[in-house]
């Protein structure tokens, strides 16, 4: 009885550090698309969020938890120079990805929530992200 309540134990604890993989593509849309209210060109992905006055463009997306806690790692970036001029550009300034979690509730279920600025700026150029891997580890 102690042998199966060890193997079942030890099942739980090697299928809760499993960490979950998701690939993740961009689709930026440019060119034609126009910003009615203020006429400006814009940048824009399918699915982008504003989030603030800078006009940034960002990929956010909701991971289900069956835990309260997780860790995250963001791999295999792809980024492509931007050759347009951008309006919010002078607001880009970092070399890396830039990214930020937060762990909600709803309907008492844990969700992750990421968001993720896809600029930086390397060699004095503005790069934008294409293609992402995501790996949530739940703790």
């Amino acid at each position: 009885m102690l042998r199966i309540l060890l193997f079942y134990l030890l099942l739980l604890i090697t299928i809760k550090g499993f960490a979950a993989d998701f690939n993740r593509s961009i689709h930026w849309l440019t060119g034609e698309n126009a910003d009615v209210k203020t006429g400006k060109q814009s940048v824009w992905f399918e699915g982008s969020v504003t989030m603030d006055k800078s006009g940034l463009p960002y990929w956010f997306e909701s991971f289900v938890l069956n835990s309260d806690g997780a860790q995250i790692l963001i791999y295999n970036e792809v980024f492509e120079v931007v050759t347009d001029s951008l309006p919010f550009q002078d607001k880009i300034l970092a070399d890396t990805l830039i990214y930020s979690t937060e762990i909600g509730h709803s309907a008492g279920i844990a969700f992750l929530r990421l968001t993720v600025n896809p600029f930086i700026k390397k060699n004095n150029q503005i790069e934008r992200l294409v293609s992402f891997s995501v790996s949530i580890q739940e703790i």
